[in-house]
C-alpha cells in the first residue's frame, strides 16, 4: 500500500494554483486531487482483504521505571547514635535532670533546651555570645561516632555486630 502524496498530483495542484499560491494551499489542493483520483479508491476503499482469522493482540507491557519502589528498612548506626546521646547528656551541665527528678520540671526543661541550644548552634540566648567551645561538646561525640562507625565498616565490624538479635535489628555499628 502506497504512503504519502504521489508528485504527480503536487505539479497539477501548482498548476492549477499558480506559481503565487503557498505551499499549505497546494497541498491541500493536491490531496484533493488525490482522494478524488480512481488511484485512491482503488488502494484505499476497494481492494483491502479482510483476515479470515482473528489476531489477538497483546496488552503492552508495562515498563517498570529504573528506580524500584523498595521499602528499605533503615537501620541506625550504633556509634553515632552513640554520639548523639553523649552530646545530649552533656548538655546536663547545670543538673538539669536532677531538677526535672526533684520536681521543677519547667526549670528544667528551660535549663535542659538552652544548654542543647548553645551545644549544637554556639549562641547562647540568655546571656547573648557566641560560646564556639560549646560547639565542640555538641558535635564532638557525633564526629566522634561517625569516623568510629566508618572505621568499623572497614573492619567488618558493622557485619559481626549485626549478628547479635538485639543489635542486629536495631542497629549497625
Amino acid at each position: 500500500m502506497p504512503r504519502g502524496l504521489p508528485a504527480s498530483y503536487i505539479k497539477k495542484a501548482q498548476r492549477e494554483l499558480g506559481s503565487g499560491a503557498s505551499w499549505s494551499r497546494v497541498f491541500k489542493r493536491a490531496w484533493q486531487l488525490y482522494k478524488q483520483s480512481s488511484l485512491y479508491k482503488k488502494v484505499y476503499k476497494g481492494e483491502r482483504k479482510k483476515s479470515s482469522r482473528k489476531v489477538k493482540r497483546r496488552m503492552p507491557r508495562r515498563r517498570r521505571s529504573s528506580r524500584r519502589k523498595r521499602r528499605v528498612k533503615r537501620k541506625a548506626s550504633l556509634a553515632i547514635t552513640a554520639g548523639v546521646i553523649a552530646s545530649l547528656m552533656s548538655a546536663n551541665r547545670n543538673n538539669a535532670f536532677g531538677q526535672i527528678a526533684s520536681g521543677d520540671v519547667m526549670g528544667g526543661l528551660q535549663n535542659l533546651s538552652r544548654e542543647i541550644v548553645v551545644n549544637y548552634t554556639g549562641w547562647d540566648y540568655v546571656a547573648k555570645d557566641w560560646n564556639f567551645g560549646r560547639l565542640l561538646e555538641g558535635y564532638g561525640p557525633i564526629i566522634i561516632g561517625a569516623i568510629a562507625h566508618k572505621i568499623a565498616g572497614w573492619l567488618g565490624l558493622n557485619r559481626y555486630f549485626s549478628k547479635i538479635p538485639v543489635i542486629g535489628k536495631y542497629f549497625n555499628l
